[in-house]
């Protein structure tokens, strides 16, 4: 493969910052306001859940997942494989909150998780958790991710902060709205 993968692209059009500047002239309230009350609630029925939290950050989304994971009681184990190449943010929360984060190496095609080290980790240590990670915006292989996950009852949760580039930002946000 002799793709470039560039780690920093544009995902803000000079269009979306125009109309960020329009916003902010008006002085809204910029916290849990009723713009994000609207946007969970249509966030939550565009994903089929009953509730969507909006949160800072993808940091903070994470931390939030693995505290509820904590506080919850109810897993097999702290055992949680987290992607090799990820982001500090991704392992921090497991490590803060005492889980035991286990590394799982790439695939040199999406840069996710190996599907087959996935696996023999799935097997070796039965974790509770796996944190994915499609990284740059990547897309890991859902559907045999999926099955390993029910296979060895596996609890997935998915960091999905990275978009590739503005249209993939722009495209997700208008489904989400």
């Amino acid at each position: 493969m002799n793709e470039r993968i560039e780690l920093v692209k544009d995902t803000i059009s000079n269009e979306d910052m125009d109309e960020l500047r329009e916003w902010l002239g008006t002085y809204p309230r910029l916290t849990q306001a009723s713009l994000v009350k609207e946007f969970e609630e249509k966030y939550a029925e565009w994903n089929g859940s009953k509730y969507a939290v909006m949160v800072n950050s993808g940091s903070s989304a994470n931390l939030l997942m693995a505290y509820y994971l904590r506080e919850c009681h109810t897993l097999k184990n702290r055992k949680v494989v987290v992607p090799a190449i990820s982001w500090a943010t991704t392992v921090m929360p497991w490590m803060q909150f005492n889980f035991d984060p286990i590394l799982c190496d790439a695939d040199s095609t999406h840069l996710g998780v190996s599907l087959t080290h996935l696996e023999e980790l799935f097997e070796k240590h039965n974790p509770a958790v796996l944190m994915l990670v499609h990284v740059l915006g990547f897309p890991c292989d859902m559907k045999q991710i999926k099955s390993l996950c029910e296979k060895y009852d596996v609890i997935l949760l998915e960091d999905c902060c990275e978009p590739r580039d503005r249209h993939t930002m722009k495209s997700r946000l208008e489904i989400s709205a």
